[in-house]
Order: structure tokens, then C-alpha cells, then sequence
């Protein structure tokens, strides 16, 4: 594999018009064209994955919306104070249990890990406590979407400023109310339920949010939508998953294929 000259100076960045000086590996024409091919194929098999990624996304929105805009139609409304009950548990000088926040998209999250540095209070003694199955969002962010069911944390601790509540397990399915909350209508109904505060900040409280409407099927037709809701996330996340190992390895071939640490038959 041939090289263009190399340049006299160190190492560091180089400036443009320095670049023309840049050593390069230049494999014969042949197996430039193989190696092309081999990467196009990996972009190929990366853009079907996305393009079907984005219509599994697509779907479930579409489903959730309309069958659950049918629920909200044709069924009862209670008040959510009426199914569930705000927590208080406060954190005690004990165990010192992971920080979360909960983002619009992810959800429940490590703080230390999304943000990358410690975002929170060195005194956590006020903290909430949330559990397991229990729902949690900051009362001044609720209206994003940042709500969520708490389920890959047996136990964490959120800011004093979020709302922690849970339902009444035997009438409700939790996981029907979270796939409920993230609908567009739910999000409209947070929006115009949030108050306006002080600081011009909105934030809906649980005194505010214990009396807006949820519908309520029967018990059977919750869990019957909760199954297939989730049963959409998953596939939705194996192909999330899919996409991922296809970038990494596009990733580690061009990595060895365009250094010339593996070369290719032509």
C-alpha cells in the first residue's frame, strides 16, 4: 500500500494548507473499489434499519393515539386522586441511593450518567424517595413530557421539586396510565394545566394534578393495551439495538480496512 510524502512537522493538528503533505494509505485501485463496496453494504444494511426503526416508531405512535383516543371517548373519567395517591417519602441520612432525573425522552435516567457531572445538591437529606412502579416528574417540566414509571430502579432519589404518586394495583395498571400520559392529548392536558408561577416558570402540582381526567376501562382492556404497547417497545428497542452493533461495526472495519490493517481480496 503506497504513501504520499510525508510531512516535516510534528504531529499536532495540522494547518489547511499543510494538509496536502498529510501521509495517506492509497491501496491499489482495485481494492479501493472492494473496500467501497464492503462499507457501502454495511450503509446500506445501517439506512434499511433506520428506515424500519422509524416506521416501528411511527406505528406505535399512530396505535397509541387512536386506540387510546378511543379509551379517553368511550369510557369513564375519574379524577387521578380518585385511583392514586401522591408519596412524601423523604430520604434519610441511611443508604445513599442513585439520583435520577427524568428526561423527555428517556424517561428515568442516572443523573451522574446523562449529564455527565453532578448536577444535583451535596445535601440530598431532602430528597424524594421513589419505588419501583411508582410514577415521578418535576413539577416545572411535567408539561414536556418528562413523566414516567418508574422500572429499572428498585429505588432511587428525585429532586424535592418532583411530584411522586402511585395507583391503586387493583384497579389500575400502572403501565397502561405511563403509554396514557405519553399521548399527544396528555401532553395538551399538562400544558394547559400548568400554572403560571413567580418566576414565570410553570409548574402543576399535585393538588392541581390529582383532579384532571383519566379514562378508566375495565381492567382486562388495560391490560390487554398495556401487553401491546409494550410488546411494541420491545421490538422497537431490538431494532435500536440492531442499529447500534451495525454503526459500531462500521465503525471497527473502517478502522481496519482504511489504515490497512486488514486488507481485502480483489
Amino acid at each position: 500500500m503506497s504513501r504520499v510524502a510525508t510531512s516535516s512537522h510534528g504531529t499536532g493538528n495540522l494547518p489547511t494548507d499543510e494538509l496536502k503533505d498529510f501521509p495517506i494509505a492509497i491501496p491499489p485501485l482495485p481494492e479501493q473499489r472492494r473496500i467501497a463496496q464492503v462499507l457501502g453494504a454495511w450503509d446500506q444494511a445501517i439506512a434499511t434499519t433506520q428506515q424500519l426503526l422509524a416506521a416501528q416508531q411511527q406505528r406505535k405512535h399512530g396505535l397509541m393515539q387512536e386506540l387510546l383516543s378511543g379509551v379517553y371517548h368511550r369510557c369513564k373519567k375519574v379524577n387521578i386522586g380518585d385511583v392514586a395517591e401522591e408519596v412524601k417519602e423523604r430520604h434519610t441520612m441511611g443508604e445513599d441511593y442513585t439520583v435520577l432525573s427524568c428526561t423527555k425522552y428517556k424517561g428515568f435516567v442516572s443523573s451522574l450518567e446523562y449529564f455527565k457531572k453532578q448536577v444535583f445538591s451535596e445535601d440530598r437529606s431532602n430528597y424524594k424517595v421513589i419505588r419501583r412502579g411508582q410514577f415521578g416528574f418535576p413539577a416545572n417540566h411535567v408539561e414536556e413530557g418528562s413523566i414516567d414509571l418508574l422500572r429499572l430502579h428498585d429505588i432511587g432519589l428525585v429532586s424535592p421539586i418532583y411530584v411522586i404518586f402511585e395507583f391503586d394495583r387493583d384497579k389500575v395498571n400502572s403501565e397502561f396510565m405511563y403509554y396514557l400520559f405519553k399521548t399527544d392529548r396528555y401532553r395538551h392536558i399538562f400544558l394547559t394545566s400548568t400554572n403560571s408561577s413567580v418566576d414565570r416558570r410553570g409548574s402543576l402540582r399535585w393538588n392541581d394534578f390529582k383532579n384532571l381526567w383519566v379514562p378508566l376501562p375495565k381492567r382486562e382492556e388495560q391490560d390487554r393495551l398495556a401487553r401491546l404497547f409494550q410488546h411494541m417497545d420491545q421490538q422497537i428497542e431490538m431494532t435500536d439495538n440492531y442499529l447500534a452493533n451495525l454503526t459500531t461495526q462500521k465503525r471497527g472495519l473502517m478502522q481496519v480496512l482504511l489504515t490497512g490493517e486488514v486488507r481485502v481480496k480483489h
